[in-house]
């Protein structure tokens, strides 16, 4: 189980307000990732090694989540910090994993393509949401 230690929230463009399904301190229920190198591990597994960071992407093919993801490549390089940082994305195992070799990201993607993961934490998109650079 892990501690919420920040939440980002979203902005709804349809009433322009901030949305979040998860309240900071809130206590989250492990659960298990599918990894882009075909690998399962479960949420609490890593956590007992290092603190987590997630960040969820509508995909490899959306221009804000590349832009985001060059953003936190950089932070990355700059930490001091032992931080585990994984990326979490709709699109199957294998598009992730060749473009996580591609970018030379060393970061765990996982796959949820079902959105149980990304529903579990109020981040489920239509198609017509991620056209707005503001729904991110």
């Amino acid at each position: 189980m892990g501690v919420i230690d920040k939440v980002f929230t979203s902005i709804d463009p349809y009433t322009s307000e901030e949305t979040s399904h998860i309240q900071v301190g809130e206590k989250i229920a492990s659960f298990e990732l599918s990894l882009s190198s075909s690998q399962r591990v479960d949420l609490s597994t890593v956590l007992k090694n290092t603190p987590v960071l997630l960040h969820f992407i509508r995909g490899t093919w959306c221009p804000y989540c590349r832009a985001h993801l060059k953003q936190v490549n950089e932070w990355s390089k700059q930490r001091r910090h032992n931080i585990t940082s994984i990326i979490i994305s709709d699109e199957p195992r294998d598009t992730l994993q060749a473009w996580k070799m591609k970018m030379g990201y060393s970061w765990l993607f996982a796959s949820d393509p079902n959105k149980e993961i990304i529903k579990r934490f109020g981040l489920d998109y239509t198609e017509h949401e991620c056209q707005n650079q503001h729904y991110f």
